[in-house]
């Protein structure tokens, strides 16, 4: 069991994290709708210089940070701006331009938020370390904005902007006009699978920050070294980048929804053997069990979005759909530590992570594709 905390300052410390990241999550699952419906109307080009810009004068704005307020405003709060065009716009793009293997390259894209996850934070701790860590952020605003921008100007709507069509289209899809085909936000709100989908993110996100923020100080409690405790993370970051690509490349072959069920199966057998662990091998199971069901388990979201709802307004729908999971990462580490600051274990926690496991997967479980006639029943129902 893990000691009673000993300074008063450590305790509103971690306090001031867990705040920091509640804001930012908020910040991020509001702004993402916005990003995600000017990238639907814009393109992607303009939203990603905004937010590298913002995200820029975020970290060179904390370097001079002397109050918390100061901090929940410029690491919190413009961070969480910045961040809201890191998904949904990007994978948006991803789905316009690739109708066949459109799972696979979602897949590709979304392993390298998870490598960056594994690289930076080491990258920035040897950063901190030669330097002031105010420098270091500094450094980081300096790095991020040419990278950014660079790339961002490189970037399409659609490939009907250069005369091209998406990949593996066919003569009938042309004629559809797919890029402006399918729901409105208002009209996908009236359906069971946006919310199914909406269940599935707020789940997901939920136990995958309330075990980033916890698993270590969990492992660490139990007698291991700090070190050993966070290579537990280090794994399950590690393993979930080729998850990423194995998992589009298996949504291509069978479908994005038998994927996410076969996903979602493996921290169900994950937290039950964390309900027991004991011995490091145990966890270190759990750390492949839970970064493969997962941290690859949103891979499929942006798919399973295009080809239910169309892809008309589709960096919209994402969006939203995302602001459920982001609620739930906001949720997630407060939660947890909650439970244990009442408790004094986390054994409670990882049982109740079990249970919203399985009703992430029941909610898959139970979505379904819309019906033509539904579709237009709707359409016509809601215009």
């Amino acid at each position: 069991r893990r000691p009673p905390r000993s300074t008063l300052s450590s305790s509103s410390a971690a306090s001031d994290v867990y705040k920091r990241q509640t804001l930012s999550f908020i910040t991020m699952g509001i702004m993402g709708i916005v990003a995600g419906k000017l990238t639907d109307r814009y393109g992607p080009k303009l939203v990603l210089i905004i937010c590298g810009v913002i995200l820029c004068s975020s970290y060179v704005l904390t370097a001079f940070v002397t109050a918390v307020w100061q901090y929940y405003l410029f690491f919190g709060l413009m961070s969480g701006i910045a961040m809201s065009c890191g998904s949904s716009p990007i994978l948006s793009v991803v789905a316009r331009w690739f109708h066949k293997r459109r799972s696979l390259m979602t897949g590709i894209v979304s392993s390298g938020l998870a490598a960056g996850n594994v690289i930076f934070p080491m990258a920035f701790a040897l950063i901190i370390q030669a330097y002031d860590w105010r420098i270091s952020y500094i450094i980081l605003g300096c790095v991020v904005l040419p990278v950014i921008v660079s790339a961002a100007m490189f970037l399409k709507r659609d490939p009907e902007q250069i005369g091209l069509k998406p990949l593996g289209i066919d003569t009938a899809d042309i004629k559809n006009d797919i890029q402006n085909t399918g729901l409105s936000l208002k009209q996908a709100l009236r359906t069971n699978q946006f919310w199914l989908l909406a269940v599935v993110n707020f789940c997901d996100f939920l136990l995958v920050n309330l075990v980033t923020a916890h698993i270590v100080i969990h492992v660490t409690d139990l007698g291991f070294t700090p070190a050993i405790s966070a290579s537990v993370l280090s794994i399950a970051a590690g393993v979930s980048v080729p998850a990423r690509i194995a998992a589009g490349a298996f949504a291509d072959r069978i479908g994005n929804r038998k994927t996410l069920i076969m996903l979602l199966i493996l921290p169900v057998f994950g937290f039950t053997l964390l309900l027991v662990a004991s011995e490091l091998w145990m966890f270190y199971l759990f750390a492949i069990l839970y970064g493969v069901g997962l941290w690859a388990s949103g891979v499929v979201t942006s798919p399973l979005v295009a080809k239910i709802f169309g892809l008309k307004s589709h960096g919209t729908l994402l969006a939203s759909v995302m602001m459920g999971g982001l609620m739930g990462g906001a949720v997630g580490p407060v939660l947890g530590g909650f439970i244990f600051d009442n408790t004094g274990s986390y054994q409670f926690a990882f049982l109740m992570c079990l249970i919203i496991v399985l009703i992430s997967l029941t909610s898959i479980i139970c979505l379904r594709p819309l019906k033509h006639s539904e579709i237009n029943s709707i359409r016509n129902t809601f215009k």
